[in-house]
């Protein structure tokens, strides 16, 4: 071995594959041809062995730079599998057996699959052999430039789809600042991040669509609750989009079946939320935990409840009998008592203390500071293919009483008080010299 030289060690230990394995490699190699060697041949070869070790931080220099085209390569490929397989014919679920149009499709001869493009990664940069001496030179082969960088026809196509809504309802949103909002509404903002992608699902713009997170990376089966109808369709429409095949189930005692339930395969129930099982004035009402058991559900992905003040009792049930799994959970607000927000303090509490925290937030302006907002609340482990979650109060959860506001401030959350003297001095002026 100690004949072979420092870089012939390296050769002969393991071949080079690549500029990454090669720096990778070359220490361990340098350490191995060392300790087998004689202090003679250490001695001779050391300004050698300097001026290589200059060489291989110039290599390693050259990789890491190159590791960013290498990623956006790899994803590249992982973005363009995952469309092919949203081309494969997709299996009718099980709530949809019935339908004769889906039966029909699903018998239909195959689409074919089509071909995915092989996605050509960059190459890793080759490091020439070094020579000995301090002027010996690394020549790296050059790096793949033509990489996309995010305008490609993958994802362009529905970034540009959710821009669009998401455009149309920022404007819409816009005219909230000539509205007189109730000031309950700005003690609650919207603090936990959406780390999964928010988006405006729905149809158009205006009240019924609903603000989600990650929505359209939520794993089979899918499972949506839709409380609140008023035969408007936006937001299922808008979770009908999204191609997931979700088993959507829509509920609503005060209005009729909307037209398009059945054509996007949704099951319609003329029935309400509410605290018991039984009646609410002349409207039939059941409680979450029961519709949960006749669907035989464990676990609901997105629960929607939009039931026009009806919410302060159904929540309030559904928190004393235990949250079920919930993954995001939609809800429009109303003020219940207009000289104060004691009522929307405990359902926000309430709500929390299940662990789903607050991801939107947006005032239905439409009609009035008496009304309402739009709350969305996502559970702290929220994950795209977990169907079970943890609705236990967590040890983290942070109780924050609301103040009586019939009690003074604390000193320090005072204004700053400005004292005016009872006669402003007046300004001397400079006296104005004529021509002399």
């Amino acid at each position: 071995m100690p004949e072979l030289g420092l870089m012939g060690c390296a050769r002969a230990a393991i071949p080079t594959v690549g500029a990454f394995c090669a720096v990778s490699l070359f220490v361990f190699s340098r350490v191995l041809c060392k300790s087998s060697s004689s202090p003679q041949f250490l001695a001779a070869d050391l300004e050698r062995d300097q001026a290589s070790l200059k060489q291989v931080e110039l290599l390693r220099a050259e990789v890491y730079r190159g590791q960013t085209d290498v990623l956006q390569a790899l994803e590249n490929l992982r973005l363009q599998v995952a469309e092919s397989k949203r081309a494969l014919p997709v299996p009718v679920p099980a709530h949809l057996s019935n339908n004769a149009t889906l039966a029909a499709n699903a018998t239909a001869p195959p689409t074919p699959t089509p071909t995915v493009p092989p996605v050509r990664l960059p190459p890793l940069p080759v490091a020439a052999p070094v020579t000995a001496g301090p002027t010996a030179a690394v020549t790296m082969a050059p790096l793949a430039t033509n990489l996309r960088q995010g305008d490609g026809p993958i994802w362009d196509s529905k970034v540009i789809m959710i821009e669009r809504k998401a455009e149309k309802q920022y404007w819409y949103q816009r005219q909230e600042k000539n509205a007189p909002i109730h000031p309950a509404f700005i003690k609650y903002n919207s603090n936990w991040p959406c780390l999964w992608g928010e988006e405006y699902t729905g149809q158009g713009s205006g009240d019924g669509n609903k603000w989600t997170c990650g929505a359209r990376l939520i794993q089979a089966p899918c499972v949506v609750y839709s409380f609140g109808s008023n035969n408007d369709m936006k937001f299922e429409l808008g979770i009908h989009e999204l191609g997931l095949h979700c088993e959507i189930h829509i509920y609503d005692p005060t209005s009729p079946e909307p037209r398009d339930a059945r054509r996007i395969g949704a099951r319609f129930h003329k029935v309400g939320l509410g605290a018991r099982d039984g009646f609410q004035g002349r409207f039939p009402v059941k409680t979450l935990k029961s519709l949960m058991k006749e669907n035989g559900h464990s676990h609901i992905d997105i629960l929607k409840v939009d039931i026009e003040d009806a919410e302060h009792e159904a929540i309030p049930q559904i928190a004393h009998e235990g949250w079920p799994s919930v993954g995001q959970f939609l809800v429009e607000v109303h003020i219940r008592n207009f000289a104060n927000d004691m009522s929307l303090d405990k359902l926000i509490t309430l709500i929390e203390k299940g662990n789903l925290r607050l991801f939107h937030q947006e005032v239905n302006w439409q009609y009035g500071a008496s009304c309402c907002t739009e709350y969305a609340f996502i559970h702290k482990d929220w994950r795209p293919e977990r169907k079970k979650y943890d609705m236990m109060m967590a040890a983290t959860f942070v109780d924050v009483p609301l103040r009586d506001p019939r009690q003074p401030l604390p000193s320090h959350l005072r204004p700053p008080q400005v004292r005016y003297p009872a006669q402003m001095p007046q300004a001397v002026l400079p006296r104005a010299h004529g021509p002399r």
